[in-house]
């Protein structure tokens, strides 16, 4: 195996989930308006030339193409829907690294997470709570 097909294989720092993860807490907080893309670019690109409207329009095009693809509203294959969620992960860093997202998205993810562990411990409490009663029950019964 060369040095090239090596680097490819190598695990990613974050997982295609943690990407998905990324990519749903921003789609929620951008329907939401709680954040916001911009598509202008304040300063000439890579390659020093200042970004056309046509390309600053495609830019848009292809973000809400990507957008209405990852959220479902815009019926598509498995695949189709998985490369959007690429894309938008790409668009998302791509923004950020060009300070042209504003607002906060990624605190959804933790959100999402402490339900998920109060759930979860609500279900045990109330477990608990049953079998106490049954204990309380058993008890009362035989006295």
């Amino acid at each position: 195996m060369d040095k090239g097909a090596q680097a490819k294989v190598d695990s990613p720092l974050l997982s295609t989930e943690e990407r998905r993860s990324i990519v749903r807490s921003f789609v929620d907080a951008y329907l939401r308006g709680a954040v916001r893309i911009s598509f202008k670019l304040k300063s000439p690109d890579d390659m020093g030339q200042k970004p056309t409207a046509k390309t600053v329009y495609l830019a848009k095009t292809v973000f809400e193409h990507c957008l209405n693809v990852a959220a479902g509203s815009r019926k598509s294959t498995v695949v189709e829907a998985e490369r959007a969620i690429e894309d938008l992960f790409n668009v998302i860093v791509a923004a950020r690294i060009g300070r042209r997202i504003e607002g906060k998205f990624l605190g959804v993810v933790n959100l999402e997470s402490r339900l998920a562990s109060l759930d979860e411990r609500i279900t045990n409490v109330e477990r608990l709570l049953e079998e106490l009663q049954n204990l309380i029950r058993i008890r009362g019964q035989s006295q």
